[in-house]
């Protein structure tokens, strides 16, 4: 295993150039990206994590929207879903040139989740120029989970930032089975980015969609999740209440009014979506919500 730096300042600054992140930003997506790798590469816990949500769909399924503030991942030996158990998956002693040390990060358990904020420390890596003062935070969410669809092809992950092997295989969600997982979220806690993703999904990936496919994993997955808050608090007692929780008035509404400091903050898109046609690119209000609302009433309609 090369334990060469894990990117260098030439990549950064192409990078820079070519997507509009700064090199903050930049940081973080190797860090995360390079922790990604470890957890796909590692001989005891590889089987284990299985990737998930915007971080699968930016760098396997090819989003221009970035996801950069965590990695989320299923965990499937829930029966030994401890901290030492993810602290000793994490940690790097200076493979690919960086270390990780999750037990000087911060743990915090809640809805069955761990999210483990921990220290990450690059070789030769400098942050606008200057040598570097603090650390680099990399956020892995992890949960006790199901992995439904294992029949789908090959998944590849991909980061051009990483220095040496930039691709690698990986486990991580289908189409399907990812697409039953955002339109829960959506619909049970209405961040703008799931709405986002959905769009996407329709937009670039319809040929790969089957509708009775993740209507059968959304209702498997509500089977096992019901009890959660989000679903109570959105008065989701069942898949069908899902119908009218997709396209709820105020939260489109709310959507709308406050999607200038959406776009602009949290959904950081690629230069490359500039160059969609206006009534397709995802930078637009309009165009998500009718993408995401026309593709997936097929769906919801299979819910009812």
């Amino acid at each position: 295993m090369t334990t060469g730096p894990v990117t260098t300042d030439e990549i950064l600054d192409a990078a820079e150039k070519r997507t509009g992140l700064t090199r903050p930003q930049l940081l973080v997506l190797v860090a995360k990206s390079a922790t990604v790798r470890h957890l796909a590469t590692h001989e005891k816990y590889k089987d284990l994590f299985v990737l998930k949500g915007g971080t699968l769909l930016s760098n396997v399924y090819r989003s221009p929207r970035q996801s950069i503030a965590d990695a989320d991942y299923t965990y499937l030996d829930p029966e030994n879903l401890k901290v030492p158990n993810l602290e000793e998956a994490l940690a790097a002693n200076g493979e690919y040139g960086f270390y990780l040390y999750p037990e000087e990060g911060q743990w915090s358990y809640e809805n069955e989740m761990f999210d483990g904020k921990s220290p990450f420390h690059m070789k030769g890596i400098r942050m606008s120029r200057r040598p570097r003062d603090r650390e680099l935070k990399v956020t892995v969410s992890v949960r006790a989970g199901e992995w439904l669809d294992r029949d789908g092809p090959p998944l590849i992950y991909r980061d051009p930032l990483l220095a040496s092997d930039s691709s690698f295989p990986i486990n991580g969600l289908t189409r399907n089975e990812l697409a039953a997982e955002k339109l829960l979220g959506w619909c049970g806690k209405p961040l703008p980015k799931h709405l986002v993703d959905l769009a996407y999904l329709a937009r670039e990936h319809h040929e790969h969609i089957s509708h009775e496919q993740v209507a059968k994993f959304v209702r498997q997955k509500f089977e096992m999740e019901k009890g959660a808050r989000r679903y109570r608090d959105a008065g989701i007692r069942s898949p069908a209440d899902l119908v009218a929780a997709f396209t709820k008035p105020n939260k489109l509404k709310d959507l709308r009014n406050d999607w200038e400091r959406f776009s602009s903050t949290e959904l950081l898109f690629l230069p490359g979506e500039l160059a969609e046609d206006a009534d397709a690119t995802l930078m637009k209000v309009e165009n998500v919500e009718r993408q995401a609302i026309e593709f997936w009433q097929s769906t919801l309609d299979l819910l009812r």
